[in-house]
Formats: structure tokens, C-alpha cells, sequence
């Protein structure tokens, strides 16, 4: 597969294949390199790198993630901004998709 990290996260995660795209980014599963695990690096769509607006909606996702800590929160295990490229990598917990879930047993409640 090509890399298609910027710099720095290349030189911190290797992808192995695309987990997802949509609307505001892709997913890539990746080796995060300094501890050899399985990290879920997340770019934002080029087309929308332009729109400052949306480097600070990242920038404030990879925050407030980061500031979480519940068992059914990924964590964030690093951030950058490069060139105007930036990335989030999470921790990488297999298992099924949440649209999976919604699929199969129908949106959830409150209760």
C-alpha cells in the first residue's frame, strides 16, 4: 500500500490498509512503529485541509478525545499538524463497527 502520511506520522505509523472513508476523513489501520501495536490513524480529506475551519474542528476533536477517559472512549495516542495535513492516531480495539451494530439491532435509546 502507499503512504499516504505526511511526514511525521510516517515516521511514527506504517498503514497496512484503509478501515474507512467518509465525508471528513479516512481510517487507516496502522503499526505504530516506537511500540510495535496496532493504532487507527485517522486524515483529514485533502479537499477540506484548505477549509481552516476544519483543521480547527480536528484540532478540537484530538482534545477533547484526549481529555476523556471511559472504558467505551478510544484514546488518542497522538496528534499533528503538518503542512496543513493534520492526523489523529488512536488506540486500535478490534471488534465491530458501531454501524455494524446499528445495522443489525437498530439505533439506541436512552435507556
Amino acid at each position: 500500500m502507499d503512504n499516504p502520511f505526511p511526514p511525521r506520522c510516517r515516521s511514527r505509523f506504517t498503514p497496512r490498509e484503509q478501515l474507512a472513508s467518509g465525508g471528513f476523513g479516512t481510517v487507516y489501520l496502522a503499526t505504530q512503529l516506537s511500540l510495535n501495536r496496532l493504532a487507527a490513524v485517522k486524515l483529514l480529506q485533502s479537499h477540506l485541509c484548505e477549509n481552516r475551519e476544519m483543521l480547527v474542528r480536528l484540532r478540537r476533536e484530538a482534545q477533547l478525545t484526549a481529555a476523556l477517559s471511559h472504558p467505551g472512549i478510544v484514546k488518542v495516542i497522538d496528534f499533528d499538524l503538518e503542512d496543513e495535513v493534520p492526523w489523529i492516531a488512536y488506540e486500535y480495539i478490534e471488534g465491530r463497527t458501531l454501524a455494524d451494530v446499528i445495522a443489525e439491532r437498530g439505533s439506541f435509546t436512552g435507556t
